[in-house]
């Protein structure tokens, strides 16, 4: 899945590293919880950066991205 993701236009080098990211997290689950903190270390951006790019991966349909106390239940699909 996540060759699939590089090769997706549209999307900031950083959200499809979140997204490759997200989905080690999930294994075979549709959930994960990783905090932004550790989102931004594995990815090497600041934890600003992460927020604000989660925020515009929430526009795309496929993608139900919510951050612990901003969007309690946690990031999935």
């Amino acid at each position: 899945m996540s060759h699939k993701i590089l090769r997706c236009y549209g999307f900031t080098h950083y959200e499809k590293l979140i997204l490759i990211d997200l989905i080690a997290y999930m294994s075979d689950k549709r959930q994960c919880y990783p905090t932004i903190k550790i989102i931004a270390r594995n990815v090497g951006c600041s934890s600003k950066s992460v927020e604000r790019y989660i925020r515009e991966l929430r526009r795309y349909p496929p993608f139900l991205v919510e951050a612990a106390g901003q969007f309690p239940h946690g990031i999935g699909w």
